[in-house]
């Protein structure tokens, strides 16, 4: 800001006969006026022209800058707002109770092993044993060869044991056919930023307008805007932003995350080995992307990038 009020005023100092208008108003202070009236001005050098435009070019490249930076810290802050929102819906608070206490498990997609979970089960009623990991204990309805429930039922609150879903835990979430519907009606040949990086929509071919299939998850979104690029170089707004997901690192311990204002989420998980599935604790540690990260069960052993970047 000190920076565009400096050069306001060199502007101001280099405009010619800038003094013509002030001590007009000086001879008529005593006597007072109802109108001012410019006296006619000389004619502006060609210099002092250039450096008026030199300095509104200036002027324009502090200002956007500024703003855009202004936009991004605000898709930040209500990025981690959301998260908050969203680990509360999890593990309770303010004196309520949330989906682990309830349910006694995360809300995990249904998966033989763990993988990057879509939130579906905070806004709708999951199949009896969602959120086992690693483990068909109590789940007699899992195939193991498939790696889906048969059979299941939904699970129903027991005001006795005070067990079982009592949802939705979440509200503002939008399904993954929804975004699969305004990315269909993007003309030929938009190009696309990342939107779901980790899979939990199940798009399959971001190629819009071609058809792409995908589950029926709900998904929760952050705040960093989703713009595709048209072939004619135009832009169209698509998304208030990208799914947030559940992520578990190699000590189980769960996290949300959210891939930040670029290149969508970029923490990975094992693919392969007694950890598939699992995000290496090494990679949150020295993490250096603008992923937005929020334990739920244990303490971050790494950290965000400020906002304010």
């Amino acid at each position: 800001m000190n920076t565009v009020i400096l050069l306001m005023k060199t502007a101001l100092f280099i405009m010619p006969d800038r003094g013509l208008f002030h001590s007009y108003i000086r001879r008529h202070k005593k006597t007072g006026f109802k109108s001012v009236q410019f006296k006619s001005m000389s004619g502006v050098t060609l210099i002092e022209l250039t450096v008026v435009l030199f300095i509104l070019v200036a002027l324009a490249g502090v200002t956007i800058p500024m703003f855009t930076g202004t936009a991004r810290y605000t898709e930040c802050v209500a990025t981690d707002a959301t998260l908050a929102n969203i680990r509360d819906a999890i593990m309770g608070g303010g004196g309520q109770g949330g989906y682990r206490s309830d349910m006694g498990v995360m809300p995990v997609d249904v998966v033989a092993t763990p993988s990057p979970s879509s939130l579906n089960n905070l806004f709708n009623n999951p199949l009896y044993g969602n959120g086992i990991i690693n483990s068909t204990t109590n789940n007699p309805s899992f195939n193991t060869s498939t790696s889906i429930l048969t059979s299941a039922t939904t699970q129903t609150f027991n005001a006795v044991t005070q067990r079982g879903w009592r949802g939705p835990y979440l509200t503002g979430g939008i399904t993954c056919a929804a975004i699969v519907g305004k990315l269909n009606n993007l003309p030929t040949g938009s190009t696309l930023p990342p939107i779901d990086t980790k899979g939990v929509c199940g798009f399959s071919n971001p190629t819009p307008p071609t058809l792409i299939t995908s589950n029926s998850n709900t998904v929760s979104l952050d705040s960093y805007p989703v713009v595709a690029t048209n072939t004619d170089g135009s832009t169209t707004f698509l998304l208030q932003g990208s799914p947030i997901v559940l992520m578990e690192d190699y000590n189980n311990k769960f996290f949300l995350v959210s891939g930040g204002a670029i290149n969508g989420i970029e923490l990975t998980p094992d693919i392969s080995g007694s950890n598939i599935g699992l995000v290496p604790v090494s990679t949150l540690t020295s993490r250096n992307s603008d992923d937005r990260v929020l334990y739920l069960d244990a303490v971050d052993p790494g950290s965000n990038q400020p906002c304010s970047k």
